[in-house]
């Protein structure tokens, strides 16, 4: 059955996804943007300098707000990320998943969408998170360690799902990713997935099989988030112009899984990285150990 629900989002799709009604009311809301960068001005490059006058959350007016996190909260988001990360657990089997009772933040993303990357500048280990020279090829659930001490479990898993939308794959490829993706999701959003992040590239927006894969995801009752990648390519027009498209998805009650912040990031501007690991940590609740 999983393999029919989701066979039809791994590949291509050549028939335009209508999204008319999402556009035409994007620009009918208002959305908050918090303006949150720390670079010191004089260290600001030409793109970093267009990135501070940036917000890293938007949100719909009313919905919701970005966490509050207390001064001791945000310390034990900076200790959890200062360990050394290490890559645990790769499996291709949805069955043979790590036997333990941490929580865990899945990313997903259509290949080349700079997942790889993000992940890297969280764990703040370059290389830690390899990047496919054949994307799509390979068919694996990474499962990296957050936290915790040397030689014992950690505190939390980073898990990098495996790419979608890569062009024409073998027909084994899309039923190993059909049944190791879905296979995941269904196993652990009950209980251990407290997050699943999904990437969009700035430079593309939403894409015909984002929409797909949203769909599947709402068709298997999970909790979802939008992070945007590589903001830096963009200008802040075209930026925002998708950013509201994808939020008024949201408005309109046809995605009912997302949450209403979207995150925006850019890597080689260290832009959003830190907000990233705080929504990370946010989700797992792991912060109720705190004290505020």
């Amino acid at each position: 059955m999983l393999t029919e629900c989701v066979r039809y989002f791994a590949l291509l799709s050549a028939i335009p996804h209508s999204i008319q009604t999402a556009s035409s009311l994007a620009n009918k809301f208002q959305f908050i943007r918090f303006r949150t960068t720390n670079i010191p001005p004089k260290r600001l490059g030409k793109k970093a300098k267009r990135l501070q006058n940036l917000s890293v959350h938007w949100l719909i007016d009313d919905i919701d707000t970005p966490p509050s996190l207390s001064a001791s909260e945000i310390d034990y988001v900076n200790r959890l990320f200062q360990a050394n990360s290490r890559l645990i657990v790769s499996t291709s089997d949805p069955n043979d998943l790590p036997e333990w009772n941490i929580p865990e933040v899945a990313f997903a993303g259509r290949s080349n969408c700079g997942k790889s990357s993000l992940i890297n500048a969280m764990l703040g280990q370059q290389g830690l998170v390899r990047t496919s020279k054949t994307p799509g090829r390979t068919q694996l659930l990474n499962f990296f360690s957050v936290g915790g001490k040397k030689g014992s479990l950690p505190t939390m898993s980073v898990v990098d799902m495996p790419g979608y939308g890569f062009a024409k794959p073998p027909k084994a490829v899309v039923d190993a990713w059909d049944k190791l993706v879905g296979g995941y999701i269904e196993n652990r959003q009950a209980g251990l997935l407290k997050n699943l992040f999904v990437l969009l590239d700035a430079r593309r927006g939403i894409t015909t099989i984002d929409h797909e894969f949203l769909d599947f995801l709402e068709a298997m009752e999970s909790l979802y988030q939008i992070i945007f990648t590589k903001i830096d390519a963009v200008p802040k027009t075209e930026l925002e112009k998708n950013i509201r498209e994808v939020l008024a998805m949201k408005k309109l009650g046809s995605r009912r899984g997302m949450n209403p912040i979207v995150i925006a990031t850019s890597t080689k501007e260290a832009f959003g990285i830190r907000q990233m690991q705080q929504q990370a940590v946010y989700m797992t609740g792991l912060l109720t150990k705190c004290v505020r």
